[in-house]
């Protein structure tokens, strides 16, 4: 999505302060804007949506990029592991969770094992995809690609992931949901009027302030 500003008050300055100052009052509004649009992804992704996932993994993949007049906010990420959304899964007396663990900034998965009472077993394996809403994974499709059961396991490298077999075979294939990308495409119309609603606020301080003889750029004309 592509979002246009205005240059309200431009005429105000135009002849009064060099193009090169004026320029550099109006990329700071623009960068001040984006980080604001980033602020309100993350927030909106988590809190508005309500998907179960924490604030720094979700920021390290939302980058903010600059260029003269303009600023874009960039959105990485792949389809993610099931196993980051708290899998849990009861076989007998036993329930099994996959937990995250960090150490040294890198995320890693621990698959943890505990008796359960009769009267709390819930058979099959559920995540929390979306915050205090838990969902039984049961046979189903992915694509064209039919899935007879899905289970906890540890899989190539002991990295313990939600894993289903394929239908009539021996294969096996690990579960992943949606992306960081298609989480921010939910909300890019929210994130669109934050950065306008907070460019207009900042590009008016920014007129103001250069008027006034306090901008932050001071460079003579």
């Amino acid at each position: 999505m592509e979002v246009k500003i205005k240059l309200e008050g431009i005429d105000e300055l135009v002849g009064k302060f060099s193009p090169k100052r004026i320029e550099r009052a109006v990329n700071f509004a623009i960068r001040r804007a984006v980080r604001s649009g980033k602020t309100r992804a993350s927030e909106e992704i988590r809190k508005g949506l309500g998907f179960n996932i924490m604030k720094s993994d979700l920021d390290r993949k939302i980058s903010i990029e600059y260029r003269p007049w303009e600023g874009a906010i960039v959105v990485a990420g792949k389809p993610i592991l099931l196993s980051y959304f708290k899998p849990t899964e009861v076989l007998g007396p036993i329930k099994r969770s996959i937990i995250k663990k960090r150490g040294k900034g890198v995320l890693a998965f621990e698959l943890r094992e505990k008796p359960i009472s009769r009267g709390r077993k819930k058979v099959g394996v559920q995540v929390e995809i979306i915050r205090g809403r838990r969902t039984i994974l049961s046979r189903g499709r992915i694509g064209s690609t039919r899935l007879a059961w899905t289970f906890l396991a540890k899989g190539v490298g002991g990295t313990p992931l939600v894993l289903s077999r394929v239908a009539k075979s021996r294969k096996v294939i690990a579960r992943k949901v949606y992306s960081e990308h298609f989480m921010f495409k939910k909300v890019i119309d929210k994130v669109a009027e934050r950065v306008l609603e907070q460019w207009r606020k900042e590009w008016a301080n920014q007129v103001k302030q250069l008027l006034k003889g306090t901008s932050y750029w001071t460079e003579p004309l």
